[in-house]
This record gives structure tokens, sequence and C-alpha cells, in this order.
């Protein structure tokens, strides 16, 4: 395996991630990225209402968040996702090129994972989204859950 596929490799093949940004060539070039090192089922979605729909419609383990979108702003995304029993247990890192620490601070005030602003380095993105989704495993294995074991 070279460096680059064992890098990758962190990124469970089983998991499902919800890309909502809205440039579709930031979506298209996040879900070709992953896809390439994994099985994991990237969604995406061009404004917020469109991401926040698929999220409550999908559960799935990881949403990778622009902040500044149509219809529906990151902030209200994030916000609603993690103040439903049914979906705060969902990672998300917010992904952004507006660098400031007033939206970094908002972000982690709000529960999200991870901040990483745009441009971004392709490895350090991809172990990002890997360290996230295996964190969140060890979590569920550590309180021994028994689903975390099947896999479901």
């Amino acid at each position: 395996m070279t460096e680059n596929e064992n890098m990758l490799a962190v990124i469970p093949d089983d998991c499902t991630i919800v890309v909502i940004d809205d440039d579709w060539g930031t979506c298209d070039t996040l879900r070709q990225m992953i896809t390439a090192t994994s099985k994991a089922t990237v969604l995406c979605a061009t404004d917020g209402q469109k991401g926040r729909d698929l999220v409550f419609e999908h559960k799935p383990d990881l949403v990778v968040l622009d902040l500044v979108m149509p219809k529906m702003g990151g902030f209200q995304v994030l916000q609603e996702i993690k103040s439903d029993d049914e979906t705060l247990d969902i990672q998300v890192i917010v992904l952004t090129g507006n660098d400031s620490p007033d939206n970094m601070s908002k972000s982690l005030y709000l529960y999200a994972e991870s901040y990483v602003t745009k441009p971004c380095d392709v490895r350090d993105f991809l172990q990002t989204v890997g360290k996230v989704l295996m964190r969140k495993r060890r979590e569920r294995l550590s309180g021994n859950d028994l689903t975390a074991l099947l896999g479901t």
C-alpha cells in the first residue's frame, strides 16, 4: 500500500457523508476526493435548506458544511443539526473560505467538531475527515455500544 493509500484509508467505507456548499465545483471535488480513497457514500447539496433536508433524511455520519450559502446559512444548519435529538451526534466539519476568528469560535460553540478554511490541502482535509469519523467510532466502542461493533 502506498503512503497516500495508507493515509487515506482512515475514512471508513461504510459511512455516509453529506457535503453542503453553495459552489457545485467544491461539492463535486470533495465527493471525488473522498470516493477516490473510500467507498463512503457522499451526498451533495448546494444550498443550506437542501443540505439540512439531506441530513435529516439520511442521518449521515459526517457533514462537511460551508457557512455562506443561499436559503439557509451554515450556522443555522449547524444549529438545527445539533439541537435535534435525532441528529445531534452527527459529526460536522465546517469548511469555509471566510477565515475569521469569530466564525471559528461560533462554529465550535455550536458544536462543530472541526473548522477548516478554504483553500485547504487535500491530504490535511482527508486526514481531518478520517480523524473525526474514527474518533466518533472509538467513542461508541468505548461506551460498549454493541451497535458500533455490529456496524449498524
